[in-house]
């Protein structure tokens, strides 16, 4: 049996052929993946989760401001907002340079901030689903999953968040669906009678 805590304090980040950021607690270090050394490495206090962009990665801390890390381990920028997220940070997806959630005050929007400025931009997407139950991102592309008068659609967008399609989502008969994973072309189920 293996007691693991709550939280991650470990995970990898921003990988290409020649390097890696990793993280061991509150320490980021930045690994060769050629040479197999560790180049730099710096000490965060209080990470309480990252999240991972193209090119740099948002680190949330606990009581203290969200930063912004590049795939050097520099700093390049610091967020004005502290704890008054209007997000869950376990419940955010990325796309691009933006953060995606549901929007609390309305169930068929979600809301995008940019992690560059915080700008903050609402899309509703009344006009597909009356409400939104699940949001991934992945291959580029942003997958909103709800209700419409027409059962459970997914509805796909582009970076720009301009809709690409709506498809009716045709869920297999599975006991105890538990996760859904969306691409531009298929569904993966995953349930106790496997995949």
């Amino acid at each position: 049996r293996y007691d693991l805590p709550p939280f991650r304090e470990y995970g990898a980040y921003l990988y290409t052929h020649e390097q890696l950021v990793f993280r061991q607690s509150d320490t980021l270090y930045l690994k060769n993946l050629v040479t197999s050394v560790v180049e730099d490495s710096i000490m965060i206090k209080g990470i309480s989760s990252i999240v991972e962009f193209e090119e740099s990665i948002l680190v949330f801390r606990k009581s203290r401001v969200p930063i912004i890390i590049d795939r050097n381990l520099e700093q390049i920028y610091t967020w004005h907002m502290m704890d008054d997220f209007p997000f869950d940070t376990s419940e955010i997806v990325s796309l691009d340079s933006f953060i995606i959630y549901t929007d609390e005050t309305t169930s068929s929007s979600i809301q995008m901030i940019n992690v560059y400025d915080e700008s903050i931009q609402q899309m509703d997407l009344a006009t597909y689903l009356s409400s939104i139950e699940d949001v991934q991102s992945n291959n580029g592309f942003l997958f909103v999953k709800g209700t419409s008068i027409n059962g459970p659609e997914v509805v796909q967008l582009n970076k720009n968040f301009e809709v690409i399609q709506v498809l009716s989502l045709d869920i297999p008969e599975v006991d105890n669906i538990k996760t859904l994973r969306y691409h531009p072309n298929l569904v993966y189920a995953w349930g106790h009678q496997g995949l």
